[in-house]
């Protein structure tokens, strides 16, 4: 999902775990309801088009990203702004 409201994606701490992702630092989210602190990961994020093999790709080696600091159905990756 694209939120264009973030200027950091998020990804699930499911995640995360799923592939054994370490802590990178600490930090604070800005949400309606007040400051959170979050947990930020560096990770590398790389989004293609598996349908159309010559479609161009988006590669970020090495992007900075929250876990998402409540579960949402069926949602995996926000990305952000950044």
């Amino acid at each position: 999902v694209i939120d264009t409201g973030s200027d950091v994606s998020a990804v699930s701490s499911r995640i995360l775990r799923h592939f054994g992702i370490p802590v990178h630092r600490q930090g604070t989210a800005h949400t309606a309801a007040g400051p959170v602190g979050v947990d930020l990961y560096k990770v590398s994020l790389d989004i293609t088009d598996f349908a159309d093999p010559n479609a161009p790709e988006l590669v970020e080696p090495n992007l900075i990203v929250m876990e998402l600091p409540a579960a949402l159905p069926s949602i995996d990756v926000l990305i952000g702004l950044d």
